[in-house]
């Protein structure tokens, strides 16, 4: 039979499938869809629900104390846009990859530069 793919219906249904990626050894916070297979939960999407911000700091211009300073405002910005929770991407040559934990940015694959930011529950 071929999968059901399909928009998440009601926040227990969300929680089945943040549960089952879980089960999956995946850390699958911020799902939208849903895919079944007779009606068991196989897999899921995240369509557009989380922004993506990326951000380029000129490598010999930016100061140390900048960079504790851009991500609050990033957050501030984000919120009022109506947005709580956003993904950063950081390329893992940049000399921030192995600060961004450090500078609040919670790190959700081990094998990918992207973090997770916002002013929502971490």
């Amino acid at each position: 039979m071929f999968p059901v793919f399909r928009k998440i219906r009601d926040a227990a249904e969300k929680e089945k499938v943040i549960e089952a990626a879980k089960a999956d050894n995946h850390n699958f916070r911020f799902p939208t869809h849903v895919i079944l297979r007779d009606k068991e939960i196989i897999g899921a999407a995240s369509l557009g629900l989380v922004p993506l911000v990326l951000h380029w700091s000129d490598s010999k211009k930016l100061h140390p104390k900048d960079s504790l300073f851009i991500p609050r405002v990033v957050d501030s910005v984000m919120e009022t846009m109506g947005h709580t929770a956003y993904w950063v991407a950081c390329r893992q040559a940049s000399p921030y990859f192995h600060c961004m934990e450090k500078l609040g940015y919670k790190k959700t694959w081990d094998d990918a530069g992207i973090f997770l930011s916002g002013t929502f529950e971490k």
